[in-house]
C-alpha cells in the first residue's frame, strides 16, 4: 500500500491532531513506541476454503452466493436470512484495503507501516460458521478454519496470534479440537455467544487464552 496514491475519498484520513504532546507514539519510527496489539483484525480467507477442504456431503450446505432471475446476488447461509449483496466498484486505497491481509508476508509489511506489534486474527468469511442450528456441521467448518490459519499464520507466531475457532453445541468435538489445537501452538479461541447460534446475524464470539500457553 505504501505506492498507493490517495483519492479524494480518503483524503479525510490524513487529517489528524498528531501526537506531539503524547509521552509516547504508535508511530514505527518513534524513539519512544506504544507496544501496539491489534486485538480484533480479521482474515482474508479463500473464497473456496471450505468447498475444497470439506467433505463433499456437506458442499451443498456451504455459504454460497446465489443470482436471481434479476441479476441481483444474495448470500444465502443455513441458519441466516438470505442477505443481498451491494456491490461496489472500488478504486486506489480502498481498492487495496479491500485486498490486503490475505497473504501473510504483505500483512506483516502493513503492521511494520503502522506500528503494529502483534495481531489477534479471526475469521472474516468464516464467521458464517456459527449461523447452523448444526453443531457438528459448524464444527467442522471451524476445523478447516484452524488448519488453514495455522498454515498461513502459524509460522509468524511472535506477531500473529490466529484464534482457533470451536463450535461448543458439539462438545466432545470442541474438547478434541482443543487438545488439537493446544498441541499445534494455538494461543487464543473464538467461539459462539451460545451452543445454539440460531439468531439470524452475525453472532458476536467471546474469545479465550488457551490454558497453560505462554
Amino acid at each position: 500500500m505504501n505506492q498507493i496514491e490517495i483519492n479524494a475519498p480518503n483524503l479525510w484520513r490524513l487529517e489528524t491532531p498528531g501526537a506531539s504532546h503524547w509521552p509516547r507514539s504508535a508511530r514505527p519510527d518513534a524513539a519512544k513506541k506504544y507496544f501496539m496489539v491489534s486485538a480484533d483484525g480479521h482474515a482474508n480467507e479463500p473464497a473456496n476454503l471450505w468447498f475444497e477442504r470439506m467433505d463433499k456431503k456437506y458442499h451443498d450446505r456451504l455459504p454460497r452466493v446465489v443470482t436471481d432471475k434479476d441479476g441481483v446476488q444474495w448470500r444465502v447461509c443455513e441458519g441466516y436470512r438470505p442477505d443481498r449483496l451491494r456491490l461496489s466498484t472500488l478504486e486506489g486505497e480502498d481498492m487495496a484495503r479491500n485486498k490486503a491481509g490475505a497473504d501473510p508476508l504483505g500483512r506483516l509489511a502493513d503492521h511494520d507501516r503502522d506500528g503494529i506489534d502483534v495481531e489477534l486474527i479471526f475469521p472474516n468469511k468464516g464467521l458464517a460458521m456459527w449461523a447452523t442450528p448444526d453443531s457438528q456441521f459448524a464444527m467442522a467448518q471451524c476445523r478447516v478454519w484452524n488448519d488453514w490459519a495455522w498454515e498461513q499464520f502459524g509460522k509468524h507466531g511472535d506477531r500473529m496470534i490466529p484464534a482457533g475457532a470451536l463450535a461448543t453445541g458439539d462438545l466432545e468435538g470442541s474438547i478434541a479440537e482443543v487438545q488439537r489445537l493446544a498441541k499445534l501452538g494455538f494461543r487464543c479461541l473464538t467461539l459462539s455467544e451460545s451452543s445454539e447460534a440460531l439468531e439470524c446475524r452475525l453472532v458476536p464470539r467471546a474469545t479465550v487464552r488457551l490454558m497453560g500457553s505462554a
